[in-house]
């Protein structure tokens, strides 16, 4: 569960919404600059908070430990908590380069375990390796004390540290990554990447520590990706464009990708960091999923699940950033309910390949009590602002559409003959699919219908970063959905639609490999070996063997090799590979 915090950003005259939510949730604190303290004061008169309003000039340990002591006995006066039970620790104002310890402190403090831990980290000089090791180990602690009860069953302390300590080996983490950086000029941000100052690296970096403490993860500080990674990534995008895409190019630019990624991180250990983590929350605007790290011939996106902050521009980053954004549970009290807008015109050239893949899509929902769907189709932006005014208590929208740059590089989508993308006060429901081509381009950083829906308060976007073929992406919007009725089956267990997307896209490698040819298609879909077809003898294979993170389809591609050589076609096999990559 990714447990949030809630810091709100106030501006010295507040909104009408600021102040309804300060009514509504009274601050704990409020904290001013100097330069506006005044303001401040009156606000936290007007809305008291439970200790009041401080200048961040007076910020210092004294005042903290004040603080605690103060909500300490205002929680236990409220809930009748006897002395002995209250929590005792040493509280501590940190120095800026001691900021990545948070996270470890603040879990370690719910369970009155903080007696060595900051010695520990410090003499590790704060390594990201120890700060996960640690994490792990206080997340066993917990499953301990859930299973056990608060006297964790009576076990004395040497038999306790070495359960944990096996435990901890298999629990995961998240990983929270900053990546600042971005092109040399944007248009629709008029930012430029060269020129991030001390204070935006500061809130970047804070949003990585604050988003750690959320998830019970581990934040990792990187440098500034280069401007030059971009341009690399907009020729990367700019080559699906072309009818012969060239394997080879773009496995490189992958590679070369991970190269400098690992460069920015500044760590050796880095693949392994990824391949323990339970995901990753990434601050950045590069898609780092697409990066090949040293060592591994897998993209990070079939590694571990990925989920994006954009961080440009920074004043829409504080929407995700701080602030809590209301979860959305899927699950099984009613049913998940997708609405499908199709956009394109009847006499579109791919109109009828897209009508079977939602039809397809449509028998799939329709055929479970957990699911339902809602298909209209639409030609105008009017009908489509009153499609998603009048449909309410939507789980999912998926918008079908041609994808278009706009004015000033802006990627948005074509509704009639209108190009669109949502207004910030758009009615948006949580999940938002858009199944349309290069409507969420990263290489040049410009400004995207995926961050728009992002701004008018949607939870979560999927987006595509190239063209794709209609019937391709047809397969794997199905599975998508399918994957989503197994998890409300309890067939399945995923925490989040990051990590379903990528079991979809792992699910697809051998398939991807097969279709490479038509001839090798046919002989894995009709060819038998062991009285099974060839794809089924695959999958066989695959439950006898483990399948190591980062290298999935290299051990797809040795599994129906090893098949082809038992059947005579392993030369034919090498051949598609070589030509096909």
């Amino acid at each position: 569960m990714f447990l949030q915090h809630d810091i709100r950003i106030i501006s010295s005259k507040p909104t009408v919404s600021e102040l309804a939510q300060l009514d509504k949730h009274a601050p704990t604190l409020y904290i001013s600059e100097t330069s506006c303290y005044e303001d401040a004061f009156l606000i936290s008169q007007k809305f008291p908070s439970s200790l009041g309003c401080v200048d961040f000039e007076d910020l210092s340990n004294e005042l903290l430990i004040h603080h605690w002591e103060t909500l300490k006995h205002q929680a236990a006066n409220q809930f009748s908590i006897p002395t002995h039970k209250h929590l005792s620790f040493e509280t501590e104002l940190f120095n800026e380069g001691e900021l990545s310890m948070l996270p470890n402190v603040f879990l370690a403090n719910q369970l009155n375990d903080t007696t060595g831990l900051k010695e520990h980290l410090r003499k590790s000089n704060n390594s990201f390796s120890t700060r996960a090791q640690t994490m792990r180990f206080l997340m066993a602690k917990f499953i301990h004390y859930y299973q056990l009860g608060h006297d964790l069953g009576g076990l004395s302390n040497e038999k306790l540290n070495e359960s944990i300590q096996k435990l901890s080996i298999k629990v995961g983490y998240d990983m929270v990554l900053t990546l600042p950086g971005g092109p040399n000029k944007r248009l629709t941000y008029d930012t430029n990447a060269k020129l991030i100052n001390k204070d935006e690296e500061k809130l970047i970096n804070f949003f990585g520590i604050h988003s750690a403490i959320a998830s019970r993860g581990a934040w990792l500080k990187s440098d500034n990706l280069s401007a030059e990674l971009f341009v690399s990534l907009a020729t990367l995008e700019q080559h699906f464009h072309h009818d012969n895409q060239k394997s080879f190019y773009i496995r490189k630019t992958m590679e070369w990708f991970g190269q400098e990624l690992k460069k920015v991180i500044g760590s050796d250990e880095i693949g392994t960091f990824i391949a323990n983590s339970t995901r990753i929350i990434a601050f950045t605007d590069f898609p780092i999923g697409l990066a090949i790290l040293p060592g591994y011939s897998d993209p990070l996106c079939c590694m571990v699940s990925i989920s994006y902050r954009p961080i440009t521009p920074l004043t829409m980053a504080f929407q995700r950033g701080l602030q809590r954004v209301e979860e959305h549970y899927i699950n099984t009290s009613r049913p998940f309910k997708v609405l499908i807008i199709e956009c394109l015109s009847k006499d579109d050239r791919i109109r009828n390949d897209s009508n079977l893949g939602w039809l397809a899509i449509h028998h799939l929902l329709q055929s479970s009590d957990l699911t339902s769907i809602i298909y209209k189709e639409c030609n105008s932006i009017e009908k489509l602002n009153s499609i998603l005014m009048e449909t309410t208590e939507i789980d999912c929208l998926v918008i079908s559409a041609h994808g278009r740059y706009g004015a000033e590089g802006i990627a948005g989508i074509d509704v009639g003959d209108e190009f669109w993308m949502p207004i910030p006060t758009q009615k948006v429901p949580p999940i938002i699919i858009l199944s349309a081509c290069h409507v969420a381009p990263k290489g040049k950083g410009e400004y995207t219908i995926s961050d728009a829906f992002l701004h008018a308060g949607a939870l979560t976007v999927l987006g595509t970063l190239i063209p794709v073929r209609v019937t391709e992406n047809a397969e794997l919007m199905y599975n998508f959905f399918e994957y989503i009725l197994e998890v409300l089956r309890g067939r399945e267990t995923c925490n989040d639609l990051a990590e379903v997307w990528k079991r979809v896209v792992l699910r697809n490698a051998a398939a991807e490999i097969i279709k490479s040819s038509k001839e090798l298609f046919n002989w894995a879909m009709t060819q038998k070996i062991n009285n099974r077809i060839i794809f089924e003898e695959y999958i066989e294979r695959t439950k006898k063997m483990s399948i190591y993170p980062g290298h999935v389809h290299k051990q797809t591609i040795e599994i129906i090799m090893q098949i082809a050589e038992e059947d005579g076609k392993a030369k034919y096999f090498e051949e598609v590979l070589r030509s096909q990559g």
